[in-house]
């Protein structure tokens, strides 16, 4: 979760070696798109709070 939360938090992205993709860079572009977030760390925080 935390790795999750870490991920979207994220200003920059880099990406050095596209070889081998990560399970994060393999989530719905939704989770990508700066627009979201705020909503997702909102509720990875609700989550974490269970």
């Amino acid at each position: 979760m935390e790795y999750l939360e870490r991920y979207i938090a994220a200003g920059l992205r880099e990406h050095k070696d596209r070889s081998h993709f990560t399970l994060l860079e393999k989530l719905p572009r939704f989770y990508h798109e700066a627009k979201n977030r705020a909503s997702l760390l909102r509720i990875i925080a609700q989550l974490k709070r269970k």
